[in-house]
Parts: structure tokens; C-alpha cells; sequence
């Protein structure tokens, strides 16, 4: 999704090189067919994020916020092409134009995306073992027969029994069905899994904010203060 913005920028640059290679559209044989390639891989981002997450729970937003991403680098892009007057030549317009143009794509979207995606590891986690005096809300889930990520992992880690289980109880209405469920994930030490998962992706998430914000300390301390609000509330 990125790369295509890339590619458009430096040809509305007339950009020499990128990461000390030449740019895509300088190659030999490419030329402006550069604009086609950058075209393909914005529409293939949509294209993979139906393909793998149309059933997601989070597929909607996921795609809102691709669309806005895009009209608001589009707009940084309008910009950044309009020769400013010398009142023009502002922090203001300066601002504006850095936070639109790569701003927001570069720091922000893979922030959100990781939001939304372990929010709805959250909920999940919180809809079958939460106490509904503290979510608000009395899980159904399991009766619903819902893609969670606790019944993925219970497919994944379930013995023939388990599976056998799972299809002849999970979706169904009855408590006796629901409970049968809710013992299996205990069984099969999903919490515990859930618990190991989040570590991971903490750690995982911490790491890449270090390597990316270096020579930015107020950036690492913006994705850390959201990290640690995202992170730090029980089963999140």
C-alpha cells in the first residue's frame, strides 16, 4: 500500500533514485508504466485484505481506514505539487504537508491496524472469560458460533476428541453446549496462550518502535504511551 504512494511520489518528483537505487520509473524498460505497477499494488492491498479478512470482525474498519489513509495522502500529495508563494512558505503549510503526505501512513496506520486487530483479540478473550459486571455484556460468541480467535486456536490445538467436540457443540444455543465449550478452552490452556500471544506481540511491537523511532524521542514516546493503554487492561 505504501510502496504505490512511493512510486507516485517520485515520478511527480522526477526523482532520481530511492534507498540509493534508481527509481522504479528510471529503470529501463518500466518508464511511465510505473504509474500502472503503483495502481496494481494500491488495488492489491484491498484485493488481499478481502482475500484474508472479509470474515474479520475488524474488516470494515480496516478498509475505512485504507480509504481515508488514502484521501489524506492524496491530499498531502496536492500539496506538496502546488508551488507556494512566499506567504505560503509557512510551518503551518509545512505541517500540514509532512503529517498528510507520510505523517500518517508511516507512524499511524500500522499503529491503528495493530489496534483494531488485537482489539478484537481483546474482546474476544473478554466475551468468555470477562465478568459481565466488568465488560457490561454477557458473552454469546460461543452460542453464535463466531471466527474467534479463541476458536481458531482451539481448532488448532484440539486432539480428534476435541475437534468432534467442537463441531457438536460450537454455535449451538444451549448453556450445556456453551460450558462444554468454554471447559474445552480451559483444557486445551487457550488463556494461557492468549496471555503468551499478547507478550509476544508486546515485545514484538516494542522492538519495532526502537528500530523506527531512533533520532525521533517524541514519536517513540507518543507509540509507547499507546502501546502501554492498548496493553495494559485485563485479558488485553
Amino acid at each position: 500500500f505504501a510502496t504505490s504512494y512511493i512510486l507516485l511520489d517520485d515520478i511527480m518528483d522526477n526523482s532520481e533514485t530511492r534507498r540509493n537505487a534508481p527509481c522504479w520509473f528510471r529503470v529501463k524498460g518500466v518508464g511511465l508504466t510505473a504509474i500502472n505497477d503503483a495502481l496494481f499494488l494500491a488495488n492489491s492491498s484491498y484485493a488481499l485484505l478481502k482475500k484474508y479478512f472479509s470474515s474479520h470482525p475488524m474488516y470494515m474498519p480496516v478498509m475505512e481506514l485504507f480509504h481515508d489513509t488514502s484521501i489524506k495522502i492524496t491530499y498531502g500529495q496536492c500539496i506538496d505539487n502546488l508551488r507556494p508563494t512566499l506567504e505560503q512558505l509557512t510551518i503551518d503549510r509545512f505541517n500540514r504537508l509532512t503529517m498528510y503526505k507520510a505523517g500518517y501512513y508511516l507512524p499511524l496506520v500500522p499503529v491503528i491496524l495493530g489496534m483494531y486487530l488485537s482489539e478484537t483479540y481483546s474482546n474476544d478473550m473478554w466475551d468468555c472469560f470477562g465478568d459481565a459486571d466488568t465488560t457490561g455484556k454477557i458473552g454469546t460468541d460461543i452460542q453464535r458460533g463466531k471466527c474467534t480467535w479463541l476458536a481458531a486456536m482451539a481448532v488448532q490445538k484440539a486432539s480428534l476428541v476435541q475437534r468432534k467436540l467442537i463441531e457438536e457443540h460450537y454455535g449451538r444455543p444451549e448453556r450445556e453446549s456453551d460450558e462444554i465449550i468454554r471447559n474445552l478452552y480451559e483444557d486445551l490452556d487457550i488463556p494461557t496462550e492468549y496471555m503468551k500471544f499478547k507478550e509476544e506481540s508486546y515485545e514484538k511491537i516494542c522492538s519495532q518502535i526502537r528500530k523506527v523511532t531512533r533520532e525521533n524521542d517524541a514519536m517513540r514516546t507518543l507509540l509507547f504511551t499507546l502501546i502501554e493503554k492498548l496493553f495494559n487492561r485485563r485479558y488485553t
